[in-house]
């Protein structure tokens, strides 16, 4: 019987250990609801882009965008390169189109779980973080 049990709980922390690392897989909302990530995995590395935002209005901006400029935004590769380590995803960088400017970051699921982004310039102490939540249905988007 403890041999049973062993063999179990055995399966079962296997079976959370290899699932825990796509948790971030799935579609994204950012907390000030202007955008959504979708995050996905391609060869053992995390992904995260674009797939539906409100198109930035240069008077609330600090950069100047003209209107036509915003459209390539729509489907850009804005999380790269993130792999799973220490309950968090790593090693990656995140876009910020407000800036344009690529920084080092890292990702966590919160005990909210929501995610949060954590972009960073040389030390994490030197950082920002965005929040997103998980939208349970996918988004469906138009080509």
């Amino acid at each position: 019987m403890k041999l049973f049990l062993s063999i179990l709980l055995f399966l079962c922390f296997k079976l959370s250990a290899q699932t825990k690392p796509d948790l971030i897989i799935g579609d994204w909302m950012t907390s000030e609801r202007n955008a959504v990530i979708r995050c996905f995995k391609q060869n053992n590395k995390y992904y995260g882009k674009v797939i539906w935002y409100a198109p930035f209005d240069e008077k609330d901006e600090k950069r100047k965008i003209h209107p036509t400029e915003n459209v390539k935004y729509l489907n850009k590769i804005i999380m790269q390169d993130f792999v799973f380590g220490k309950n968090e995803w790593r090693d990656g960088k995140i876009y910020d189109p407000h800036r344009d400017k690529t920084y080092q970051a890292f990702v966590k699921i919160n005990q909210k779980n929501q995610m949060e982004v954590t972009g960073f310039i040389f030390f994490r102490w030197m950082s920002q973080t965005m929040t997103l939540n998980k939208i349970e249905r996918k988004i469906t988007v138009n080509p």
